[in-house]
């Protein structure tokens, strides 16, 4: 419904002004990091201190190549905002490091 009415404004405006209107809605996605070894696991490819984060703080940052949003939900939860076309090599990682965790590498 909302989309809509964007797209309503927008063709209304288009016709007295030159303008392009791209929908991004589905670019990112959500990935959640949680534990009592979150911090420690994203610390394997994340250059910034995680584990110096507030809760309720977020940085820009690189997770191996991937340029990502890390949120700090909780003292032991991390949510990932990654581009769509990075998720397949973040999640893979992710699994990688996790299994090296649990192992207690």
């Amino acid at each position: 419904e909302d989309a809509g009415a964007v797209r309503a404004a927008f063709a209304n405006l288009a016709q007295k002004t030159p303008l392009s209107l791209v929908e991004t809605t589905d670019r990112d996605c959500s990935l959640r990091v949680a534990g009592p070894k979150a911090a420690y696991a994203l610390k394997a490819v994340c250059p910034h201190d995680v584990e110096a984060m507030s809760v309720g703080t977020a940085t820009r940052t690189l997770f191996d190549h991937a340029d990502l949003l890390v949120v700090r939900e909780t003292a032991t939860s991390f949510r990932l905002q990654v581009l769509r076309s990075w998720t397949p090599h973040v999640t893979s990682l992710l699994s990688k490091i996790g299994r090296e965790v649990a192992t207690g590498l």
